[in-house]
């Protein structure tokens, strides 16, 4: 229904992948898991339910939701400006997380002393900013079918073995659904507001988990590296070209691998769906396996696995980069 709307639709061109189809994906899938979420806790009697009745779960949903609306408005307007997105979103997760402090990464590795008051400061606005990013990380990720939406699964999946939380398994049922309808139809895509939300519960259960349990940080990074190493690649090549870091644009990895697909003769929706489930594949799918078959989450393996990781996408998008630069070069040679 939502993907038949005719308001909320992406501009042509301007997403390259998804253009002109619906962007309120993101409505679907929240709008499912949070029924989902309220009948197994206020309705039925089930054994996840005892798991997410406290204040703290409501509060970083309600955060994540604010976070969220900011998306809306884009999705729907498609007039709000970058940065003041970018404000917006600063405004929200700094206050959320002066009210959630417990979220803060305290167990982090530092180099002085974690008692003084300037070592709050900057684990407070070092949080800021990582939460920031990541949320604009995955947001930029929201370009090819059952890409991003993938990856937040079995992101999803593994953190169930921690906490058998009901809003777990109410995220996985949602995502799922809508990988399928995405992947095999290609009519609709999360969008800023679904890209914004579940991004921000990611980060935060991140941080929740992280505070809670023993695991190591570089098991989140290694599922969830796509999101970070595509940002950071967009950051560096815009600041070594002097563009804009605010300036949307088609020159991520996965454009580059939804034209190698298209080279090949695929279809329109067939290259772009077989963009999205190979690189979710690529860089989600080895660490959630070895998760799966019992690997420890403090061991020092996912260190390892993340760094071959981002070997692995910088290899493969500078071979893309050169590849298409010189058939560029070819045609123009030749005309």
């Amino acid at each position: 229904i939502v993907s038949q709307l005719r308001f909320g639709r992406d501009p042509q061109g301007k997403h390259g992948l998804s253009s002109g189809n619906s962007r309120l994906g993101g409505i679907a899938v929240i709008c499912s898991a949070y029924i989902s979420l309220f009948v197994y806790t206020y309705v039925l009697d089930h054994p996840y339910t005892s798991q997410i009745n406290n204040q703290e779960v409501g509060v970083m949903e309600l955060i994540a939701l604010a976070i969220g609306f900011i998306g809306l408005t884009e999705d729907v307007s498609q007039q709000l400006g970058s940065l003041l997105r970018l404000c917006a979103m600063i405004i929200i997760i700094a206050l959320g997380l002066w009210y959630l402090p417990e979220l803060l990464p305290i167990k982090l590795d530092v180099w002085f002393n974690t008692e003084s008051q300037s070592f709050s400061i900057m684990l407070y606005l070092f949080t800021i900013i990582m939460t920031v990013g990541f949320i604009n990380a995955g947001n930029i990720s929201d370009g090819a079918n059952g890409l991003l939406v993938t990856i937040y699964l079995a992101f999803f999946i593994v953190l169930l073995s921690f906490d058998h939380s009901v809003l777990y398994v109410s995220l996985i049922i949602a995502l799922l659904t809508f990988a399928l309808y995405n992947i095999l139809t290609g009519k609709i895509f999360l969008g800023d507001f679904g890209a914004y939300t579940l991004s921000a519960l990611v980060a935060f259960n991140c941080l929740k988990i992280y505070g809670q349990y023993d695991v190591s940080v570089f098991l989140f990074a290694s599922l969830l590296v796509y999101p970070c190493f595509e940002i950071l690649r967009s950051l560096i090549s815009r600041i070594l070209t002097g563009a804009s870091p605010f300036d949307p644009d088609n020159n991520h990895f996965h454009n580059y691998v939804n034209k190698w697909f298209l080279s090949r003769g695929y279809t329109n929706h067939k290259a772009n769906s077989l963009t999205g489930i190979g690189i979710a594949c690529l860089t989600s799918g080895p660490p959630f396996l070895i998760f799966m078959n019992n690997e420890t989450p403090t061991s020092g393996l996912w260190l390892y696995v993340f760094m071959i990781e981002i070997l692995i996408l910088s290899l493969l998008y500078l071979l893309l980069l050169r590849a298409f630069k010189y058939k560029t070069t070819n045609r123009i040679f030749e005309s």
